[in-house]
């Protein structure tokens, strides 16, 4: 958040934003959202019309009301912030920025979650171009864009594209983190699903406890993490 002319509505506005932002991560959604809700209502009132339509703070703020949205399983209002917050970002920057390549990430999450592969696919797309063009093709974001586009991939039951694609993400991550870094386990784990959901066992053994190895190294045996790669052991999914 900024300083306007109007110090302490600025004041108030940032207040409620962090409030929100601590009440989110608490998944008290219904109060994040109304403190969200004040931090927008107080932006509007202190910024010309001309800035409101593109300015930083509202565009964040639009992007965490989309967040909160989305939590709540609010798809079609989810996608409606994360479309307003896109509006003011690609505005404010142009076409080729990582909150750019953020927003069009968010719209593809949504449509994902309503089971829009297409739609979600193309998105995840966009935003991979952004990523490769700003930050350079070896960069963790782009893993993660790989690792998103193979997850659509594979609800779609498309196993083959996405094994490749989590192949890309997880070699990206490999010359980027260490050896026992927790976003590696998680890439070996997607890849045992896929070896699972094709009828090869054994391959899927292998990858999950690779990643059980990496998750019990890098975060403790009683992380939540752990707990699901022993599940994946000892209780594959067909």
């Amino acid at each position: 958040m900024v300083a306007f002319l109007w110090p302490k509505r600025a004041e108030m506005a940032s207040s409620s934003f962090n409030e929100a932002v601590v009440c989110e991560s608490q998944g008290r959604y219904d109060e994040a959202m109304e403190l969200y809700k004040k931090s927008l209502d107080i932006l509007i009132m202190v910024l010309a019309q001309d800035k409101v339509r593109a300015h930083p703070s509202v565009a964040t703020t639009y992007n965490n009301m989309g967040k909160v949205f989305h939590s709540q399983g609010m798809n079609a209002e989810a996608l409606e912030m994360y479309q307003e917050s896109l509006r003011i970002w690609f505005k404010l920057h142009g076409k080729y920025h990582p909150v750019v390549a953020a927003s069009y990430n968010n719209i593809a999450n949504v449509f994902q979650s309503q089971g829009k592969y297409r739609e979600a696919l193309a998105m995840y797309k966009k935003s991979l171009k952004i990523k490769i063009r700003v930050l350079g093709p070896e960069h963790p974001a782009v893993a993660s864009s790989y690792n998103n586009m193979g997850s659509v991939l594979q609800s779609q039951r498309k196993y083959d594209e996405a094994l490749a694609l989590y192949t890309k993400s997880l070699h990206i991550k490999i010359n980027f983190h260490k050896e026992d870094h927790p976003s590696l386990a998680a890439s070996y784990n997607n890849m045992g699903t896929i070896f699972q959901s094709q009828g090869k066992h054994a391959k899927a053994l292998e990858f999950y406890t690779r990643s059980l190895e990496i998750f019990v190294k890098a975060l403790g045996r009683d992380h939540s993490a752990v707990a699901t790669s022993y599940s994946n052991i000892v209780n594959p999914s067909p």
